[in-house]
């Protein structure tokens, strides 16, 4: 499980071509790739012409695209211009968080490239965007560029390939084809210096667990209290617990929640504990307390596994004035549990 994390802003300007199911596979795989490094990436936002329209200005035609690279040196044309216009787009995107565009066409002006990772200062911030053509989708283009993006440095916004196979006459790719940096991409391998280099990008943030580990407890019931010393009319009362909803997750692995009820001498105090585990599954230990004239004089503990996916599950659990044989003073509590994704983690 990767323990860094790096957030992108995808934005979509083609007029077709590209679905949301090819966008969240390009990214899936290029988790998985980095997951070497213990790195992967978080889809922050996703917008498409229609959420901003102005997206709809930054529209390209195949092999319109001139450039690769450094954009600060080159000739002002009106696509470079638009090109600029569009990087320079980024609502909702921070400048720890990686830019992708994902734009019509199948390749850049040489016939060969589809895609490129872009460094570009504005007001003193870095920009870290990546341009994707249609011809980069479901490959391991994405995967690529990111891997410039967390090699980049302060010297100069150079980025490197600290492997020893580096290219000579390209020396921000590889040699070798078993490597993601080479181009083309034909391999996936990440050495153990490139991982040294990536591991301490400015771009990378504290993974989060997943969004599935973030539980909620919703629950009611009824407690139930005999005392037969009590009126012989109203020697027992139930008490109906209001619907209640506690979140257990990997930031609050215990959760708890007491109360108590009283029929006469009688009173029972419920504790209620609920445990979150990795597999998003909860365990509930319960304990009641059965008091007398104040003494404590019974008590009982119990425990059951709530399944992730379990709705309206069963529990109950009894106790007895242990003081006195055959007592009739007893509390019998009934919940029935459900097990949820907190949407609100």
């Amino acid at each position: 499980m990767a323990n860094k994390m790096v957030n992108l802003c995808i934005y979509i300007t083609p007029r077709g071509g590209v679905e949301l199911i090819d966008i969240e596979n390009d990214v899936k795989r290029a988790s998985l790739i980095w997951n070497q490094c213990g790195i992967e990436f978080k889809i922050k936002k996703l917008f498409t012409p229609i959420e901003k329209r102005e997206l709809a200005d930054f529209l390209f035609a195949d092999k319109e695209i001139t450039h690769c690279g450094n954009l600060a040196a080159v000739p002002q044309t009106p696509v470079i211009t638009k090109l600029k216009n569009m990087l320079s787009f980024r609502p909702e995107c921070e400048e720890t968080d990686v830019a992708v565009y994902y734009v019509d066409g199948n390749t850049f002006s040489d016939g060969v490239t589809n895609s490129c990772f872009y460094l570009q200062q504005e007001n003193g911030k870095k920009r870290f965007s990546i341009v994707l053509t249609l011809g980069a989708i479901n490959s391991d283009q994405l995967a690529h560029e990111l891997g410039h993006a967390l090699f980049v440095r302060e010297t100069d916004g150079k980025f490197d390939d600290p492997d020893p196979k580096r290219d000579p006459a390209d020396r921000i790719h590889n040699t070798d084809q078993c490597y993601l940096m080479h181009t083309p991409v034909t391999g996936i391998k990440i050495s153990q210096p490139q991982c040294r280099l990536a591991n301490n990008s400015i771009l990378l943030k504290d993974a989060l667990p997943p969004a599935d580990l973030f539980r909620i407890i919703k629950f009611h019931g009824s407690l139930f209290i005999v005392d037969y010393d009590f009126p012989d009319s109203n020697d027992m009362e139930m008490f109906d617990l209001p619907h209640k909803e506690l979140k257990v997750n990997p930031s609050n692995i215990v959760n708890t929640w007491e109360f108590s009820h009283v029929v006469d001498e009688v009173r029972i105090l419920v504790t209620l504990k609920f445990y979150w585990s990795m597999d998003s599954s909860i365990t509930l230990k319960s304990f009641l307390t059965l008091y007398d004239d104040d003494d404590a004089e019974g008590w009982k503990g119990s425990s059951i596994h709530i399944p992730k996916d379990a709705q309206n599950l069963h529990f109950s659990t009894e106790v007895i004035n242990d003081e006195e044989d055959n007592s009739d003073e007893k509390g019998h509590l009934v919940l029935f549990i459900s097990n949820e994704i907190d949407p609100n983690p």
